[in-house]
């Protein structure tokens, strides 16, 4: 092995300390999810220089190399998965047990990248949620660790002069491949998949073969390295969730991160590098393993419990947990393990490391199988219930193609009374999908039938789309919604309905701000300026309805939870609260929503709508937002009705499913 480098877990320490900085929501760490990367560009070179330090004293071994992965990686990670299990049992509600079953079971195997890859975003996830996400990293290390070492060493048996020069081409079209992804919108797999990744391991390797000439020069080894350690701050304080990541950004930490390995050939010239050798920051590094390990569960159990993190004492005292449980983990689990080669062989090793992966996997199982175990709290039926009403998609009962364009599927379909002629049309995102439950029931109670037009995320601002959206061909759902309703006469009214505010950049804790574009270069004057979009679309959209002489109704969006349904009950299990005291204040859904009320307002003077629709005063008893009425949950999730939500306020539409 190379000869031990404070300075490398010194930066070790910067890496980990800004990833929790990042996650505990410290002000300023924005972009402290690069430690990450700067873990990745570490692990490559010292796995390279291991392996090709073994390689040229003829004493490489597969089994021994593997082995090694096993001490350093597998107990700490066990440990960990133990306490999370058990305290899950204890805490979760049936559907977060279920997810944290998943993500065990993927865990155990190496494969939670390939997992989250499938279901959930990095950036836009209440934490909550996600027990084990962190492990996505872990995994991408392994199948690295895994691969690696077979690919080198028969480069280096068959192809020994050329390997410098296979390296940096592997570095040169995995670098390409995760900027073409990313530029292609293909944001999930190039954050979470090794093709797009391997480039940061492989920077590491190229360190590790002295591919970059050496330096000899004291001014040049500082300059490097205050390079280096500047573009890393850099990325922390100038990057956050809204930045397309990984792309060519990642360049900046990472060849930030490669300057101060390499300027730190020469320690003791390098200024940044001397300072990366301070007691504590090597101290830090040394537990870094265990702390990235053990400082996102503290935080998702804390939160899940608590609906959020709220002062800097929770947060301080989260950190401090996390440093004494990690101090804990790296002296009577990392140490004992990793250097106990004589006490415990290798064989040994392996089979231990199966056994233990094996009974993880048959508890993710099980827990998936029994469906969370819901007969544990009494509180999981009428979770269960909300879920099961929620899920009832009146929209399977009878769908036609509006758009079969693959960028572009909508659908539609008639409820109520089907032997009636549709007059009323609701078109909206999710939330119209959402009313569809109670609308049914009132429609068919009036003999009468409507329309529901409903996608997902898309509201009816004509040539308007989000930053956010893998295709900006997206602008066309509306389009052809919009000419949809225009090509049925017999559509006399139309109801729009969605979640406003969001489009306007007004989230709830967990989101990233939606940022909004247009096709319309008449509207350029508005780049920027999602007010100014929101406004132009909704006025488009209504300008051709007024002039295709239908009605037009605007719906208000239901208030916000800053929680999920399961995350309320069991605080109030917990606590002894009532939920409905649990949930945001009415102020709170009135300054979200200021800047939509004055829109509908202005509209609505200047005679553009029949009507503003007030839905959110449903869900609202003075200050108190609504969430559970007679013993039934009116939520499904933080912004969606339930099917008992939808019926609570299916008279309020009432006078609109009436056929002439």
């Amino acid at each position: 092995m190379t000869n031990y480098r404070p300075d490398i877990d010194g930066l070790r320490a910067i890496a980990v300390l800004v990833v929790v900085f990042f996650h505990y929501k410290i002000a300023y760490f924005t972009g402290g999810f690069i430690g990450v990367d700067v873990f990745l560009v570490i692990s490559g070179y010292l796995i390279s220089s291991i392996i090709f330090k073994d390689l040229e004293n003829n004493t490489f071994s597969f089994w021994a190399f593997y082995e090694r992965r096993i001490r350093r990686i597998f107990p700490a990670l066990f440990v960990m998965l133990f306490i999370s299990t058990i305290t899950a049992l204890i805490l979760y509600d049936y559907q977060t047990l279920v997810e944290f079953g998943k993500s065990l079971v993927s865990t155990v195997i190496f494969a939670s990248n390939f997992y989250f890859h499938r279901n959930v975003g990095y950036f836009a996830i209440p934490p909550q949620q996600i027990t084990l996400l962190h492990t996505w990293s872990l995994a991408i290390e392994e199948q690295f660790y895994l691969l690696f070492p077979i690919v080198i060493y028969f480069l280096n048996k068959y192809q020994k002069s050329k390997i410098n020069y296979y390296i940096f081409t592997g570095f040169v079209l995995s670098l390409g491949l995760c900027i073409f992804l990313s530029e292609q919108q293909h944001f999930r797999f190039a954050f979470y998949m090794l093709p797009t990744r391997a480039w940061e391991f492989l920077l590491g390797t190229l360190l590790a073969l002295r591919f970059f000439p050496s330096l000899y020069n004291k001014n040049i080894y500082n300059f490097f390295s205050i390079l280096g350690f500047g573009l890393i701050v850099l990325a922390v304080f100038m990057f956050s969730s809204t930045t397309i990541y990984p792309s060519h950004y990642t360049l900046i930490p990472v060849f930030g991160t490669a300057l101060l390995i390499y300027s730190g050939e020469n320690y003791h010239q390098a200024f940044i590098n001397k300072i990366l050798g301070f007691s504590f920051l090597v101290f830090t590094g040394k537990i870094s393993y265990s702390l990235y390990l053990w400082h996102w569960v503290l935080y998702v159990f804390y939160r899940y419990v608590s609906l959020g993190v709220s002062n800097s004492l929770d947060i301080f005292i989260l950190i401090i947990s996390s440093f004494f449980l990690s101090f804990l983990s790296w002296r009577f689990i990392e140490q004992p393990f990793r250097y106990s080669q004589k006490n415990i062989s290798y064989k040994v090793a392996y089979k231990v490391a199966f056994v233990v992966s094996s009974l993880f996997l048959i508890v993710g199982l099980a827990i998936n199988k029994m469906n969370g175990f819901p007969s544990r709290f009494p509180e999981n039926k009428i979770l269960m219930e909300a879920q099961k009403d929620s899920l009832r998609d009146y929209l399977t009962k009878q769908q036609e193609v509006i758009s079969s364009h693959p960028d572009t599927a909508i659908t539609y379909a008639i409820l109520g009374k089907k032997s009636k002629i549709p007059q009323l049309a609701i078109w909206g995102d999710s939330h119209a999908k959402a009313l569809v439950g109670g609308l049914d029931d009132i429609a068919k109670t009036n003999n009468s039938s409507f329309f529901a037009i409903t996608v997902g995320g898309r509201i009816a601002l004509q040539n308007i789309y989000r930053t956010t959206d893998t295709d900006t061909l997206i602008y066309y759902i509306s389009k052809r919604a919009l000419e949809f309703i225009i090509l049925h006469p017999e559509i006399k009214t139309v109801l729009l309905v969605g979640r406003w505010s969001f489009y306007l950049g007004y989230g709830n804790q967990f989101e990233t701000p939606q940022v909004l574009a247009t096709t319309n270069k008449k509207w350029n004057k508005c780049d920027g300026n999602n007010f100014c979009l929101f406004e132009n679309g909704l006025r488009e959209t209504i300008y051709h309805l007024r002039a295709a002489k239908r009605k037009i109704i605007l719906v208000t969006e239901v208030p916000l939870l800053d929680g999920f349904p399961h995350n309320y009950i069991m605080r109030a299990k917990y606590t002894g609260e009532k939920l409905n005291d649990l949930t945001p204040k009415r102020s709170l859904y009135e300054s979200n929503n200021r800047e939509v009320f004055k829109i509908f307002n202005q509209l609505k003077k200047e005679g553009l709508v029949e009507e503003i629709l007030p839905l959110h005063q449903q869900f609202f008893e003075g200050e108190k937002t609504i969430m559970e009425e007679n013993n039934h949950l009116l939520y499904r999730d933080d912004d969606h009705l339930s099917y008992w939500g939808s019926m609570k306020v299916r008279k309020l539409f009432a006078k609109y499913m009436k056929n002439d």
